[in-house]
């Protein structure tokens, strides 16, 4: 939804929640947009509206956080129950009111580790005996690639058999690629489009190290956990992301990239990939136990 849209989705939401009478509850996963949804759905007869949050800040854009302010403020006049990814995340939206945390679960069978599955992508990427570090997000500010690639100069001063991965897509794109090209790391740097086999990806990863600015969980980190990988992360990101203790690593973006480097180049050699099914599953970060807990919710929420 944009402003040059706005009017379109409102005209396409009211007709929608006019035409559409049984739902019982509208869960809305864009606080942003949370006033116009549950505006309709009230005047409509949709008793439970959910606004859920995802992160701890309203935006990486001054011009969007600046924004966002009163349309939250809007959303919230009609929010009935709320929602959060993580108690960061919670806290940072909701302030003293009360909100039940649902985590960003994921698919875990997918990511655990599978030798043949690293094996093949390491082919494809070309990737033989180096040593791969890992990165997924969006090329946005927020997610810090460019500080990633200041560590990566630095682990390559050290480890010549280096490489750096990152998958994603956005704004900064540009920019990245033009700071590895003056670091002169274009021969050791891959950079992959957005894709849906992301699991597969990280079985061929040795170190996935994500220093974003801020995140409302990062639930990429809980993928590279479950796949097995040692994470390296910023202090920045809330401590639930640390669900298998021993595979993660907090640093803050006030120190060096050197420091980064040398924290990385810990995991440098082979080490054995945990099976950490049962460590995401009791920390509720497996989708299939993930999705029953909100159905109780729900139920909650309408009295059943």
């Amino acid at each position: 939804m944009t402003l040059k849209n706005i009017f379109k989705c409102k005209k396409e939401i009211s007709n929608f929640f006019k035409e559409n009478h049984d739902y019982d509850i509208i869960h809305c996963n864009m606080p942003n947009a949370a006033f116009l949804y549950f505006y309709y759905a009230k005047k409509y007869g949709v008793n439970i509206r959910i606004m859920h949050s995802h992160q701890d800040k309203l935006s990486d854009n001054k011009i969007h956080a600046i924004r966002n302010i009163p349309l939250i403020f809007l959303g919230k006049l009609y929010t009935t129950n709320r929602m959060a990814c993580s108690k960061q995340a919670g806290d940072f939206l909701f302030k003293n009111k009360n909100f039940d945390i649902i985590k960003n679960a994921i698919e875990a069978e997918k990511f655990m580790f599978n030798s043949d599955t690293r094996e093949k992508i390491r082919k494809q990427l070309d990737i033989k005996d180096e040593f791969l570090i890992g990165n997924i997000g969006r090329l946005t500010e927020q997610k810090n690639q460019m500080f990633l690639i200041d560590i990566f100069k630095e682990i390559k001063k050290k480890k010549k058999k280096s490489k750096l991965l990152i998958i994603g897509n956005g704004n900064l794109r540009k920019e990245i690629i033009n700071k590895v090209k003056k670091y002169n790391l274009e021969d050791d740097f891959i950079l992959i489009d957005s894709t849906d086999k992301v699991n597969e990806y990280m079985q061929a990863i040795d170190v996935f190290a994500l220093p974003s600015l801020y995140e409302g969980l990062g639930i990429v980190n809980i993928e590279a956990e479950t796949s097995g990988l040692h994470i390296i992360v910023s202090d920045t990101i809330p401590k639930d992301v640390e669900v298998v203790k021993e595979l993660v690593d907090f640093l803050s973006l006030d120190v060096q990239p050197e420091i980064w480097a040398e924290k990385i180049l810990q995991y440098s050699n082979n080490y054995e990939r945990k099976n950490t099914l049962r460590n995401i599953t009791e920390s509720g970060y497996n989708i299939k136990q993930e999705a029953n807990n909100l159905l109780k919710i729900y139920k909650s929420y309408v009295g059943e």
